[in-house]
């Protein structure tokens, strides 16, 4: 790697236990690491093994075209600095607007036919609606079969940018089908976004950091059929934490919709026309602007 600022902000993805001020204190301290120096650094004898290995990977993977956006950078979210104890660089491939309104959609692997209906009807004429206006929107999702990759597909069809947030590293890509949409995500001028080292590969417990991430980079998260128990409504409960905004699709009473149905009962708008998701972008809160540059990637 180039520089001392990207060698230090990836040492919370060997072991996560540098805050924001510690990795500070180290980027202005004019020593370069040696050996010695970075095994008082560490725990674990083997991580500064891991750490050598780690750099090679992403040495790799800035020569194939991918970014790497450090948490030291003066560009980087804010929202993550300021919400994550020891926060860990994100690595990308495309373009990342901050300035855009965010609207993630979530839902459910295995939806109903009416959902792929709504997003296929409303959603998309909303989306094209926007775009005709001139509205900065940027749709975000998880990439997962079902809901998220429905998402994702009709922003390509509107012309609006979208972001995919894998829950592996940016040379693991889950689902396996999911290359040929990336590849256009990219070409359409979005981007395909991980928190997670290049080669890292998929774990139950990276479902939890990822949509975080995507709660914290989001506007607004609009829930199109969540279970009770499930990890759309995992996500739903972390944007309530963050505050940001929560819609939901109203659907009929069946088990895999009772969780959105909830979500309205406990107060959160109801999206039921491609009127009530213009209303609801138009009057959102961009929680990033003016703490960013407008655009980062290539």
């Amino acid at each position: 790697m180039d520089t001392l600022l990207q060698y230090i902000s990836i040492l919370n993805w060997i072991e996560p236990r540098f805050t924001l001020s510690e990795l500070r204190h180290l980027k202005f301290d004019n020593i370069r690491f040696s050996d010695k120096k970075l095994k008082k650094l560490f725990l674990k004898p083997e991580s500064l093994t891991d750490l050598y290995r780690l750099c090679d990977d992403i040495e790799s993977s800035l020569k194939r075209g991918v970014n790497l956006l450090c948490c030291l950078d003066p560009s980087f979210p804010l929202a993550l600095t300021q919400n994550i104890k020891h926060p860990c660089p994100i690595m990308l491939r495309g373009r990342l607007n901050f300035q855009a309104i965010n609207l993630s959609v979530v839902g459910s692997r295995k939806p109903n036919r009416n959902s792929l209906d709504w997003l296929e009807g409303p959603f998309l004429q909303s989306l094209k609606f926007m775009k005709k206006n001139g509205k900065d929107i940027n749709i975000m999702s998880g990439g997962a079969y079902g809901i998220d990759q429905k998402a994702h597909q009709m922003s390509l069809l509107s012309g609006v940018t979208t972001t995919c947030f894998l829950p592996s590293g940016i040379n693991q890509c889950y689902p396996h089908n999911l290359e040929p949409m990336l590849h256009q995500i990219e070409e359409e001028g979005g981007c395909v976004l991980t928190p997670f080292p290049p080669n890292y590969p998929l774990f139950k417990s990276n479902f939890f950091y990822r949509n975080r991430i995507l709660v914290l980079l989001s506007d607004i998260v609009f829930v199109v059929e969540a279970r009770r128990r499930s990890g759309t409504m995992m996500t739903s409960n972390l944007a309530a934490k963050y505050g940001r905004t929560i819609i939901a699709l109203p659907q009929p009473p069946h088990t895999s919709c009772m969780g959105g149905l909830d979500l309205i009962d406990s107060g959160a708008p109801m999206v039921r026309s491609k009127e009530d998701m213009v209303f609801q972008v138009e009057h959102s809160q961009n929680f990033r602007q003016g703490q960013h540059p407008g655009i980062l990637g290539f």
